[in-house]
């Protein structure tokens, strides 16, 4: 291997070869695997990053800022000496040293010269060979494709919840959000409070009933719904890491489940998105916060100091006036008056910013909600196939849907069929004997179908009596009856259409020529000279009578 721009920039292209070479295997992996789908747009994905790496280098080459490309065509050239450029890898250490090669050739000034140059660069690559610093290692696609395979492993890039990416895992965010201080109690508009202990203890197990009916299949269904949050709550800091924790984990697992998908342009979507919704937002609350806090607190009775809120007025003045409030009043004024002048705007900034953060980390929630829906329907499909099975039973469930998608799979394979056969009721090529027994190798063509190609005696002879050839002899109009069987031909049909009605013209019946009448004498005549002769009227002297009818013509 050798440390030229050259060959570099042949390796760097080798490289791009190799990998596009891993893409179209990880095609094909996909296709015999649909269950890993994931692994291979990940090792999409990361070829994908290579070679943009390696043409981003490939130009940085041909920019040849540093000058080095340049120098090596001189070198080539034999306008420099190799030995005294900046490429030359190995400098001698010690100059008077009569044994190094190098070390010799420098003390001489010698001329550049393009054999010479190639010869020290021979020597130098057989020194870097023996000393093992191979520069460029070139590998094969199938190790490269074999090395990502045994990097990427679903079981440790999923939980077994998430089920290879197909459902959500969040169950600690569950647990997260339900211990969140007063969450229950606002979200069910102010229940009944008092300071005593028999009812924090009724309070107590209300709020157990509560977390009871708001189980974690409620929790995934109202994941995004913040509208009954009041904004006491959103500004504490369980609740603001509660929701970072969410968009992280909705972040991630997208990445994940979409390796291909380019996830810092969705992102800027999303923030772009944010400044135009966010009026809007403002004013239909429908699921973001409330800014006007006046508003928010006439619904609610709540106190700030204790942080307990109440339902009517009159346990609210009741509280204000009990001891517990008035001793947490007073610690509270005496902590605050010291700096209360001098942060006061600062606590409003604040206040905004975090306001602003919350909303941000919401907007995000309810949007990766919307890209991630079909994902979490399966996950409520799964908890429900949970509850009503058991483990056995859901294991089995989850086998057989396996084993339908792999029969599926083979079903969609393409069948070998170099001949053309033509495929039995059971997605298989018919019997090659079979094949030549009914003829299906033999072409009929039909003029009248349009030059329609049937194969086999059977189709051909069974296409007469379908609507193809049926129409094609309504545009000729000919009848489509059984004389014109096995006629395939336009001109063939028109005469034999024109000999029928001849055959029939000679077998019908013709009385002007075929009705007979006799005179008295027994002169027989037909009706066209009977009728002749009364025209000219020489009738009168004959009594003629009808043969079949024996009636006077007069």
């Amino acid at each position: 291997m050798s440390n030229t721009i050259l060959e570099q920039l042949r390796h760097k292209y080798e490289e791009i070869e190799q990998y596009e070479k891993v893409i179209s295997k990880s095609l094909t992996y996909r296709d015999n695997n649909p269950n890993e789908s994931i692994v291979s747009e990940t090792i999409i994905k990361r070829c994908q990053d290579k070679i943009q790496q390696n043409s981003r280098d490939i130009i940085d080459m041909f920019e040849d800022k540093n000058e080095n490309f340049k120098q090596e065509k001189l070198i080539m050239t034999g306008n420099i000496d190799y030995m005294n450029s900046n490429l030359c890898l190995l400098k001698p250490i010690n100059v008077n040293n009569n044994n190094n090669y190098y070390s010799n050739l420098l003390m001489k000034k010698r001329k550049a010269d393009i054999w010479v140059n190639f010869y020290d660069k021979i020597k130098e690559i057989k020194m870097l060979n023996k000393s093992g610093n191979d520069i460029n290692h070139s590998t094969t696609s199938d190790k490269i494709f074999n090395n990502l395979i045994s990097d990427i492993n679903l079981k440790t890039l999923f939980t077994s919840e998430e089920n290879f990416g197909k459902c959500l895992d969040l169950h600690e965010l569950y647990h997260e959000y339900i211990n969140i201080p007063n969450i229950f109690n606002s979200s069910n508009n102010n229940k009944k409070l008092n300071s005593s202990n028999n009812n924090n203890q009724i309070l107590l197990n209300e709020n157990m009933d509560d977390i009871i009916k708001f189980d974690y299949l409620n929790y995934l269904k109202n994941i995004d719904n913040f509208k009954n949050i009041p904004v006491k709550i959103k500004k504490s800091e369980e609740y603001i890491k509660y929701i970072k924790h969410l968009t992280q984990y909705l972040k991630s697992f997208f990445v994940k489940i979409y390796p291909l998908v380019n996830f810092n342009e969705i992102q800027d979507i999303i923030d772009s998105k944010f400044e135009d919704d966010q009026e809007q937002l403002d004013k239909n609350n429908n699921k973001g916060i409330e800014l006007n806090e006046e508003e928010n607190d006439k619904k609610e009775l709540f106190c700030s100091i204790c942080n307990k809120s109440f339902a009517k007025e009159t346990l609210m003045d009741a509280h204000m006036k009990s001891k517990k409030h008035l001793k947490k009043l007073n610690a509270s004024k005496i902590n605050n008056t010291i700096d209360n002048n001098n942060t006061s705007q600062e606590k409003n900034k604040s206040e905004e910013d975090t306001i602003r953060e919350i909303k941000y980390y919401e907007y995000q929630i309810i949007r990766y909600k919307d890209i991630l829906q079909n994902i979490i329907d399966n996950t409520i499909n799964q908890i429900h196939k949970k509850q009503t099975m058991t483990p056995e039973e859901f294991e089995l469930d989850r086998q057989n849907e396996l084993n339908i998608k792999k029969i599926e799979k083979e079903d969609k394979k393409k069948i070998f069929n170099p001949k053309n056969i033509p495929i039995d009721w059971d997605g298989k090529p018919l019997p090659y004997w079979l094949y030549k027994v009914h003829g299906l190798g033999i072409e009929h063509k039909c003029e009248i179908c349009g030059g329609a190609s049937y194969w086999g005696r059977r189709a051909f002879e069974h296409h007469f009596q379908e609507w193809r050839h049926a129409y094609g002899m309504k545009c000729l109009r000919l009848p489509n009856t059984l004389q014109f069987k096995n006629i395939t031909r336009i001109e063939d049909a028109l005469k034999l259409h024109h000999k029928l009605i001849e055959d029939k013209n000679k077998t019908e019946f013709n009385p002007d020529v075929e009705e007979q009448y006799e005179d008295e004498n027994g002169n027989v005549f037909n009706k066209k000279m009977i009728m002749d002769l009364k025209k000219q009227g020489l009738d009168t002297n004959l009594n003629i009578k009808n043969k079949e009818n024996s009636l006077d013509l007069d």
